[in-house]
């Protein structure tokens, strides 16, 4: 005898049974949001108390990091700079900033950076910003033997310490082989030399 699927030649239809819904009861709870407003910039409000407050109120008590972040002076800290996250690069959103802001803050104070060159120029942007002539640009080491070059380090400057931002530059990439000089561009690997330095010479002033 042929059987259709689904289909029991004696019993018939199979049928299928639902098991049957738990009853679920609606569980009501007030829930208490607290928010902190900044002082200085009012469309900017954070939630989070450990970890956004104290960013928060540091922030507020110094006004100009506002600047460093929404501006694109600083090459480092500034609105477009990669070393922010990338939704935070280029918007001006109020998270935006604060997460830009929240850069600087993080490599100010986070103990695991100490003392080192990475720790120093987020110290120079905050300290030299508003100095006449703050900008940046972005530090090449040029080589005899590697095509193009060797290492490289975007930092903030001014007209008036480049000098002792290239020493800081060359301590940190003396041990790139055979440098033969140190350069700056404000474009990146692209565009015209600002400025530029034998390598021997930034090598003993540094000592």
């Amino acid at each position: 005898m042929r059987t259709l699927p689904g289909i029991d030649p004696v019993s018939g239809p199979t049928v299928t049974t639902q098991p049957a819904l738990l009853s679920v009861q609606p569980v009501c709870e007030e829930v208490v949001v607290r928010r902190w407003r900044s002082q200085v910039r009012p469309a900017l409000v954070v939630t989070d108390g450990r970890y956004d407050l104290p960013v928060l109120r540091w922030a507020d008590a110094h006004p100009h990091v506002y600047r460093i972040a929404t501006g694109t002076r600083s090459r480092v800290f500034g609105r477009n700079s990669c070393a922010h996250i990338g939704w935070a690069q280029r918007s001006k959103a109020p998270a935006a900033v604060f997460e830009r802001v929240r850069t600087l803050y993080d490599a100010l104070h986070d103990p695991l950076r100490g003392q080192g060159i990475f720790h120093w120029r987020a110290r120079f942007a905050f300290e030299r910003y508003q100095d006449e002539g703050f900008t940046g640009g972005v530090f090449f080491t040029v080589t005899e033997t590697a095509r193009g070059y060797g290492d490289l380090l975007t930092i903030d400057y001014t007209p008036a310490l480049i000098d002792e931002v290239a020493r800081r530059f060359v301590v940190w990439a003396r041990n790139h082989p055979q440098p033969v000089s140190v350069v700056v561009k404000k474009k990146g690997w692209k565009g015209a030399a600002v400025y530029q330095w034998d390598w021997e010479e930034l090598v003993c002033s540094s000592q």
